[in-house]
């Protein structure tokens, strides 16, 4: 689980990226698919995601003044997403 870690985060810094995060790694049973098709992530998941993409915003916001407004804030809950 560490390879995107390793892997992706000096990739990152070399392109200059402004803001990386830690990862947030989630196991198979913090995931489970729903029968209507969408998913359930666990409570502990769903709250170090809402915690990063919370730094993230708020990291962004405040270097970038002029992107501030161009799009809403998504709840996590409203994400989609394909595992």
């Amino acid at each position: 689980m560490l390879a995107l870690d390793y892997a992706l985060r000096p990739v990152l810094q070399s392109l200059s990226a402004r803001h990386i995060l830690p990862g947030i790694y989630a196991t198979d049973s913090q995931i489970t698919v729903l029968p209507e098709g969408g998913y359930h992530v666990h409570a502990d998941i769903a709250s170090r995601l809402d915690e990063g993409v919370t730094t993230l915003v708020t990291e962004a916001l405040k270097q970038s003044p002029s992107v501030a407004g161009r799009f809403a804030p998504v709840p996590f809950s409203q994400v989609r997403c394909s595992v």
